[in-house]
């Protein structure tokens, strides 16, 4: 009895550790980006501008986490802006420390892109990983009831956390492209401010910009 019990406790113990290393992993290939992606703190879009400056979209970025949320309330949080006018793209990078404005003439671009980076992959991978987990330790009670009632529970909070984690990291880039140099803003939606930006509209800007650039070809 106390043989079968130690091996069930390793097998639940090496489980724990795979898993961990699993995770580690996982988020060693998922946090590998070349592009800053930020969390989305406003943005606006219209198809005709009334405001004077005749602004058609701003995009507005913080860095990620609740340390950049706390200094966006002090109003010193670094910020990447992106607007879109009837002449100009205009990027901005804000911060206490200071700003880097770039402004490109629509005259100038010649495409824009859009990406959007779905992380369904990663979702089921983590929510394999949970009900791995509890199913493991299921198996170390030696209860068949127990260990139904664990992968169940494991399979429901495993498709609740993927859901989770789809739809907070789900991914959104636009970008332009001036003679090979691409500027642009990636960013996630915003859990604190309320934020989001779906694929329409995301799709929504490039139809005004794709617009604005053939307009200033004529």
């Amino acid at each position: 009895m106390f043989d079968r019990q130690l091996e069930q406790l390793m097998q639940l113990s090496l489980g724990i550790v795979g898993t961990i290393v699993m995770v580690i992993a996982i988020r060693a290939i998922f946090s590998k980006s070349s592009i800053p992606v930020l969390v989305l703190k406003s943005w606006s879009l219209t198809a005709a501008p009334t405001d004077p400056s005749g602004t058609y979209v701003r995009i507005v970025g913080r860095r990620q986490g609740i340390k950049s949320w706390l200094l966006a309330l002090l109003g010193v949080d670094p910020t990447v802006v992106l607007e879109i006018d009837g002449r100009h793209v205009r990027h901005e990078q804000r911060s206490w420390g200071g700003l880097v404005k770039k402004v490109i003439s629509i005259s100038s671009l010649s495409s824009c892109e859009l990406g959007v980076l779905r992380p369904w992959m990663a979702a089921l991978v983590l929510a394999w990983i949970l009900a791995v987990m509890l199913g493991a330790g299921g198996a170390a009670m030696g209860n068949s009831d127990s260990q139904l009632i664990l992968i169940l529970l494991g399979v429901a909070m495993g498709v609740g956390l993927a859901v989770v984690y789809y739809k907070l990291n789900k991914t959104i880039a636009i970008s332009v492209n001036e003679g090979g140099a691409h500027t642009g803003i990636a960013f996630k939606r915003s859990v604190i401010e309320g934020s989001n930006i779906g694929e329409e509209d995301a799709q929504r800007v490039t139809t005004i910009l794709e617009t604005l650039i053939d307009a200033r070809k004529l």
